[in-house]
């Protein structure tokens, strides 16, 4: 009787493991935002150090209207783009909510790892077409400066991502129709490298 009872057991447990893959890869292919790099739902969660969900609080009824809030290193504020493509912050806590640009089209605030700084991404209209170049700024909107050419290269760039020392960025170039192609340069505006990649989200480890 208890070898049945542990054969059970162990059928009902490789079950409920394989239901818990399948729905991981399910949610995974149809964006559910506890997979993956996360999605777009409002019911994502900021958790506590410890991840206790009963402390979270919802992302999206933080940043309202925003779109692709990103948390600071140190879970203290949000930064996200609205609805006018301006970026702004808010505490967690919800308060302190500030406006950092305006009189541009900026969006993808991505935080350096240490919090001071934020890369981002803005188009611009020269000569009649539409150019995104990857920025930099201050965690307060000060300091604002460019880090790519996108009308000198030819190119459009995006999705800025920090290394972990803060040192460098990686970013998406798209050059007409290509495919997108990643690229890694200093923090500094400097150094600039082609690592030839079809990925449109890249990432520093």
């Amino acid at each position: 009787m208890k070898d049945r009872l542990i054969t059970l057991f162990s059928a009902l447990f490789s079950v409920f493991v394989a239901l818990v893959i399948i729905g991981s890869l399910l949610g995974y292919a149809y964006g559910s935002p506890n997979a993956g790099n996360g999605g777009n739902s409002a019911t994502e969660q900021i958790m506590n150090g410890e991840g206790t969900s009963g402390l979270g609080k919802d992302i999206y009824g933080l940043v309202g209207d925003g779109h692709s809030p990103a948390l600071s290193e140190n879970g203290a504020q949000i930064a996200y783009y609205d609805e006018n493509y301006q970026i702004w912050t808010v505490n967690v806590t919800g308060s302190a909510r500030r406006q950092l640009t305006s009189g541009h089209f900026d969006l993808y605030p991505s935080w350096s790892p240490d919090g001071k700084k934020l890369a981002f991404r803005r188009s611009t209209m020269i000569e009649g077409s539409s150019h995104s170049d990857i920025w930099i700024m201050n965690s307060d909107g000060s300091h604002q400066l460019p880090l790519t050419d996108a009308l000198g290269s030819g190119g459009n760039y995006d999705r800025p991502a920090w290394s972990p020392d803060g040192q460098r960025l990686a970013f998406v170039s798209r050059h007409g129709y290509s495919s997108p192609e990643i690229y890694i340069i200093s923090a500094d505006g400097a150094n600039q490298i082609h690592l030839p990649r079809d990925d449109s989200r890249p990432g520093l480890g």
